[in-house]
């Protein structure tokens, strides 16, 4: 089992610090990301890791090194939600920029499979337990946890209440 990542006081739980991932912890997040994706890690040369907390942003070096001189309150794309057992839960909208560069555990799920996601309705899928990136039309849209043969949304509420399928229909109402 890797070791589990250190947990940082910052933004979300009372501190307006940010923290640099250190090597040690880049390297496993990274590792996670190439193993259950096929992200590889070379996409992430020209970004900064931050923890906030319990999560972690990424960020392009420049913003987090300016980011640092006017004192943000948080920089960069939410990536991971760490749990307190060390685990990932990837972010839907850090999925949705660096899942294009998935190349396993994503699923095809369609419009319709995208609307029982919204609506909260878990479906049959016989993958690999775990979290998969779900695409639309070959474009990411979001995270599903496949656990005993079921997709489930991970799909945030406040992200869903608003969702338009088609630019007409509007989901979650």
């Amino acid at each position: 089992m890797p070791p589990a990542f250190t947990h940082i006081n910052s933004t979300r739980r009372g501190s307006l610090s940010s923290a640099l991932l250190d090597a040690k912890e880049r390297i496993r997040l990274l590792e996670w990301l190439e193993e259950r994706f096929g992200i590889e890690q070379s996409r992430f040369d020209d970004f900064a890791l931050l923890a906030y907390g319990d999560q972690i942003n990424a960020a392009p070096v420049e913003a987090s090194q300016l980011a640092e001189s006017v004192s943000a309150l948080e920089t960069g794309l939410p990536l991971v939600k760490v749990s307190r057992a060390g685990m990932y839960k990837p972010s839907t909208r850090g999925m949705q920029v660096f899942g294009v560069y998935a190349t396993k555990n994503t699923v095809e799920i369609g419009a319709s499979g995208m609307k029982d996601l919204v609506e909260g309705r878990a479906f049959p899928w016989p993958g690999e337990k775990g979290f998969v990136i779900v695409t639309v039309d070959g474009y990411p849209a979001g995270v599903a946890l496949c656990r005993e043969g079921r997709l489930i949304s991970q799909l945030p509420k406040m992200m869903t209440s608003s969702m338009e399928l088609s630019g007409t229909e509007k989901l979650g109402a």
